[in-house]
């Protein structure tokens, strides 16, 4: 019995040897070509994700703007009508106001006039005879006129009348009549002496009135000295 059982089992196992190999033949290739699909796959999944390159994008110009805000004429045109217009009259320029004041009326006249020398500059003429020649100095150069410039002036209350001048010496001149002078009016004068050697000369100036009686006479006349000389 035993030998029957070793011999039947070894049939057995030479009949699985053969069903395995028919089985391996025919199946065996198609789960390899499988298998190989499937590594292939996982390969691409596991294969590192390419390094990350840098992509350089220029930055746009001004004149390759894309981005539209609309045309500027219509986009002015439309904020311009949206504008509410109004119109404001103009006033009238004011007509000028004319307003008249009427010049004060003069100091009524009364009492007597005071008339008055004051010396101004002494000095001599650059040209002989012209008074416009005068230069003001503290000496007359040599051979030059000796001149001085004084005015008279009514300090009272009423009108001069005319007047004239007397010097002393005399001067080479007519005697001739000034004009009369109301109350702070004034005239200014010029005179002038012809050469003279000496290294002084007196010059006294004073005011003769002809037909009114003046309230003080002591300031009619004025006394001076010109030095001469280089």
């Amino acid at each position: 019995m035993i030998h029957t059982l070793a011999v039947v089992g070894f049939v057995t196992l030479i009949a699985a040897s053969m069903w395995l190999a028919v089985y391996s033949t025919r199946y065996v290739p198609g789960v390899v070509g499988r298998l190989g699909s499937a590594a292939v796959y996982l390969g691409s999944i596991l294969t590192p994700s390419p390094e990350p390159t840098l992509t350089v994008v220029p930055t746009p110009t001004a004149s390759s703007t894309t981005i539209s805000f609309g045309e500027a004429s219509s986009s002015v045109s439309t904020n311009t009508s949206s504008v509410t217009t109004k119109t404001v009259a103009t006033p009238a320029p004011a007509k000028p106001v004319t307003t008249t004041v009427a010049a004060p009326a003069p100091a009524p006249l009364y009492g007597s006039p005071d008339l008055l020398v004051n010396v101004n500059a002494i000095g001599y003429l650059a040209i002989d005879g012209q008074f416009d020649s005068f230069v003001e100095s503290a000496k007359v150069p040599t051979n030059k006129q000796p001149a001085v410039k004084f005015t008279v002036r009514n300090i009272g209350t009423n009108i001069s009348g005319t007047w004239q001048i007397s010097t002393d010496p005399k001067l080479a001149f007519s005697q001739e009549d000034q004009p009369s002078l109301l109350p702070k009016q004034q005239r200014a004068l010029i005179v002038y002496l012809d050469q003279t050697s000496k290294s002084t000369q007196p010059l006294t100036i004073s005011i003769i009135s002809n037909s009114v009686s003046e309230s003080d006479t002591t300031n009619n006349s004025i006394s001076l000295t010109f030095t001469l000389g280089n």
